[in-house]
């Protein structure tokens, strides 16, 4: 019986000629791999960074409402006061919107800050359905709630994404 002796030479080559495709596959994937969870991430953060310029530009414009709403309430003129109680409720509408889609994108201090501006307008709505008006007493306490929260979910998104506060002393 003949003893099979392997052609390490041959096998050498064929080793050779299949590690270029080999290697190139897998370091292909890793690529991809690596480049598809950046690609998320940044995506995630540009999402992220949307809903809070969103989110404090309908902070800012419910907080104006509510302190031009509850100013009108003392004039005489009643259609001013009904549109500008109008304009104010449907401004609340649109930031509670805004304000749910921070389960998704907030932390949890940031979404404390917003469950308590949520009570606020729930508070709100209850006495404006009430009085039928939006007072100076309730236009000044949403509009300040307002603006609080604007500046706790800035302040809570600087910590969390390792933000600078921009110092415009200094030269570039």
């Amino acid at each position: 019986m003949t003893r099979f002796e392997p052609d390490w030479g041959l096998i050498l080559e064929f080793t050779r000629v299949l590690a270029a495709p080999v290697a190139t596959v897998i370091t292909a994937w890793i690529v991809a791999t690596l480049g598809l969870r950046s690609y998320r991430a940044q995506r995630a953060l540009d999402r992220r960074l949307t809903w809070l310029d969103v989110l404090h530009q309908a902070l800012s414009r419910s907080a104006d409402q509510f302190q031009i709403a509850g100013v009108v309430s003392g004039s005489r003129n009643g259609r001013a006061q009904l549109d500008y109680m109008r304009e104010a409720l449907a401004g609340s509408v649109e930031l509670q919107r805004r304000a749910a889609e921070g389960f998704l994108y907030a932390s949890s201090d940031a979404q404390q800050s917003l469950r308590r501006l949520g009570l606020i307008l729930e508070n709100a709505h209850l006495e404006i359905e009430e009085r039928g008006i939006v007072t100076p007493d309730i236009g000044s306490r949403v509009s300040d709630a307002c603006l609080k929260t604007a500046n706790e979910v800035a302040a809570d998104a600087r910590r969390e994404l390792r933000l600078e506060p921009l110092d415009l002393s200094k030269p570039i």
